[in-house]
This record gives structure tokens, sequence and C-alpha cells, in this order.
């Protein structure tokens, strides 16, 4: 009678975790509106990234784009003004090389 008694005991008892995975417990339904909650806000964030955040980034490329031309056309000026610079000494130098002949010439 008690081999019978511990072995129903022991039959209940090993089944018992099938029967707690039968009915839905706490932890299931906490992890379902942790899920709900994560998902809500990931579709803020993304309609925020999208809506905000990606324009902004769109106009940023565009004025650094402008920037960088601007800044190519600059130095290319820059270049030119230097070389216009350097021909304008050159010139100079030519024309007092022409007035010293010139003062030489008119002291013969």
């Amino acid at each position: 009678m008690k081999i019978l008694f511990m072995l129903l005991i022991s039959c209940s008892l090993s089944l018992a975790g099938v029967w707690s995975s039968l009915n839905q417990s706490g932890i299931n339904r906490a992890y379902n509106s942790l899920n709900s909650l994560v998902k809500t806000r990931n579709s803020k964030i993304k309609s925020i990234w999208e809506g905000e955040i990606k324009a902004l980034i769109d106009e940023i490329l565009k004025q650094t784009q402008i920037k960088e031309e601007n800044l190519k056309k600059l130095e290319a000026l820059n270049k030119e003004l230097s070389l216009d610079k350097e021909e304008l000494n050159f010139l100079l130098k030519q024309y007092q090389e022409l007035l010293n002949l010139k003062a030489n010439v008119n002291a013969l």
C-alpha cells in the first residue's frame, strides 16, 4: 500500500511541470507587455528618425557638398591670384630694368 501511495505521489509530482506549463503564467504576460512596449517605442523612434533626423542629415550633407564646392572654387581663385601677383612682380622687375637701362643710356 505504501509503495502504491509513493508511486502515485511520484507520478503526480513528475507531471506537475506539464500541468503548470498548460496554463499561461505571469512571466509570459510580462514578456508580452514588455515586447509591446518595445515595439511602440521603436515605432516612435522610427517616426522621429524619418520625420526629423533624416531630413536634418540630408540638409547637412547638402550644405557640406556646397561648402566643399565653394572651397574648391576659392582655392582655384587663390591660385590664379598668386599667379597674377607673380606675373605682376615679374613685369615690375622688367620695367625697373628697362628704366635702369634708359638711365644708363641717358647718362652716356
